[in-house]
């Protein structure tokens, strides 16, 4: 018997029935997804406007012409849009929601606007969105320093949650908060952090002072050593023991979450495939953004050939005057990489290793072989089913518990003329595709 590409779970014959459940759930996933995205960032909906003058128009034609005319696209389910029922409508420089007023008036239809989604659906199950979304505040201003400098990049966050962003270039922000009790905390490296209860305020700019009580920090930059009160810019370091905390097998992995402003993003799944940095964002459309890696005073194009292992500290370079020994090679950013070296006079050996596994840990919820033929059957598609009558569950054929373990063996020691480590590394990652 020939194997197909079904699930093996069975389920009842109701073609009609089981296409209905595949569009909630579909909806319902839209839905979610899309009410946590609006609450990060100033909405598309609150500038948009939309000019029409449709007579003898069907509802899903003056849809598409709103859709052709800005970035909106709408979601909904086509006994929800009246094929038969033609309008008339003429607006001009309005509102999406005034648009949708307009248009939904004498029907039972409801919506609600998530940043460029519009989900179309009965009133009754769009209410508790729409009234979730409308307790978000949407908070504005700029982040300063005590000369009004305006600072890049400070961190403002609702307290008690996850919702957060940074100031740009300008120092201007925008957040979404849950109400008016909501408290806004203004953080940056080298100034002391400030919280701010948002009340009925809908602006709110903050001027944050030097924190001068780490004054005699040193800090790795360009020019070797400085102290940090002499740096102007954005310096973030990380240590050897938040390194060695976490068992990976690339340092771009190591490095994910543990400077501000700094994104570590994967290139593909494959073990083989590290990860590329970005300093503050992508900075250009057709040219690179990666950043420069100097690795003990060397410039380097990645950190693939790194050992996360053999490394003793990092320091990344956000600012152009802390980079600027290395002109426009450092536009992106600079990563300082020292690696570690011999301390003791008596040789030492150090053997470290990590083992462990790695799975999907979700499967896409596919048909099985009685509602494929189903589906097919009303589409239209036919063809000798009898070839086909086995359940096979191809996720489970094709994915895996993939085993990952990591070896490295290193020698260090040092004199009164010189010091030397000298290290090895061995790697094996499975993949969780056979």
């Amino acid at each position: 018997m020939k194997k197909t590409g079904i699930n093996h779970e069975r389920g009842e014959k109701y073609p009609f029935l089981l296409k209905m459940i595949r569009i909630m759930k579909l909806s319902i996933i839209l839905i979610t997804f899309s009410v946590i995205q609006v609450f990060a960032t100033t909405t598309y909906s609150q500038k948009a406007k939309i000019n029409l003058d449709l007579k003898n128009t069907m509802i899903k034609d003056v849809l598409v012409k709103i859709e052709s005319q800005s970035e909106f696209y709408f979601l909904y389910s086509p006994k929800m849009i009246n094929d038969k029922k033609k309008v008339d409508i003429t607006v001009s420089d309005k509102k999406i929601e005034y648009v949708l007023n307009q248009l939904f008036a004498s029907s039972n239809a409801g919506y609600v606007v998530m940043d460029r989604q519009i989900v179309i659906s009965d009133k009754t199950q769009i209410a508790p969105f729409t009234q979730h979304i409308k307790k978000q505040i949407i908070i504005t201003g700029y982040v300063t320093d005590t000369e009004g400098n305006p600072i890049v990049g400070v961190n403002v966050t609702e307290v008690g949650t996850s919702t957060g962003t940074i100031s740009d270039f300008n120092g201007n922000y925008s957040i979404s908060v849950a109400n008016e009790s909501s408290i806004l905390k203004f953080s940056y490296i080298g100034y002391i952090s400030q919280s701010v209860t948002v009340g009925n305020q809908t602006t709110i700019n903050v001027t944050l002072k030097e924190d001068t009580k780490d004054i005699g920090e040193v800090v790795v930059i360009g020019y070797g050593t400085q102290n940090i009160k002499d740096i102007t810019g954005s310096v973030s370091n990380i240590s050897t023991e938040e390194i060695e905390d976490r068992p990976v097998l690339h340092l771009e992995d190591a490095l994910a979450g543990k400077a501000a402003g700094v994104q570590v993003i994967s290139s593909s799944g494959k073990p083989q495939n590290g990860a590329f940095m970005r300093i503050r964002g992508t900075t250009s459309i057709d040219g690179s953004s990666e950043p420069l890696y100097v690795i003990d005073g060397v410039p380097s194009e990645n950190m693939m050939s790194i050992n996360p292992n053999d490394i003793e500290s990092i320091s990344i370079l956000k600012d152009a005057s802390a980079s600027a020994i290395y002109g426009a090679s450092g536009a992106n950013g600079v990563v300082i990489i020292t690696t570690k070296r011999g301390k003791n006079k008596k040789a030492t050996v150090e053997l470290n290793s990590h083992f462990g596994f790695s799975k999907v840990t979700k499967h896409i919820d596919v048909l099985n072989s009685s509602q494929y033929i189903d589906l097919m059957d009303e589409l239209g598609l036919t063809t000798d089913w009898s070839l086909y009558t086995e359940n096979t569950d191809w996720q489970n054929e094709v994915l895996r518990q993939a085993a990952f373990n990591s070896y490295q063996l290193s020698l260090s020691g040092s004199d009164e003329k010189t010091n030397y480590y000298v290290s090895g590394n061995w790697t094996k990652n499975d993949g969780v595709v056979r």
